[in-house]
């Protein structure tokens, strides 16, 4: 019962407090200047749809370059693949077996070649096309205050 009672006696001093403590706190607000919110909301939004756009752009403009890439090694493995048929197709024609078995190792290690050339060439481009890519995304962020 002791214990109800201290609540009870803690609570309406809380209540006959607070009146006093809002009022305190009006007369503070209305002290200070008002603040237009409406105009900062607007110049973040508008800050907002210039980032998105920039950031959009930048997009556009990796996944057009990473097309190109991946275009050029597609045709540098179709050129390197036509060159190996071509040069296994003459190694058919030779009668001399050693003579045979020289030409089409010849011919496979002349794709290998090729091809690990184009995907070094890929690895690299991919590479500078990402480096690029973070610094126009960077350059997107806006300026901090």
């Amino acid at each position: 019962m002791k214990n109800i009672s201290k609540v009870l006696v803690i609570g309406m001093l809380v209540l006959a407090v607070m009146p006093r403590a809002s009022r305190a706190a009006e007369e503070v607000a209305t002290d200070l200047k008002p603040v237009d919110k409406g105009a900062k909301i607007e110049a973040r939004i508008a800050e907002k749809k210039a980032m998105m756009a920039c950031r959009s752009g930048v997009m556009e403009k990796k996944v057009a370059t990473a097309r190109q890439s991946s275009d050029a090694l597609e045709q540098k493995l179709k050129d390197a693949r036509t060159a190996r048929q071509t040069a296994l197709d003459a190694a058919k024609l030779l009668t001399d077996k050693t003579a045979r078995r020289a030409a089409i190792k010849a011919a496979q290690e002349t794709f290998m070649t090729a091809r690990k050339g184009s995907m070094e060439e890929m690895r690299l481009a991919h590479k500078t096309t990402q480096d690029q890519f973070k610094l126009d995304m960077k350059a997107c962020l806006p300026v901090k205050k």
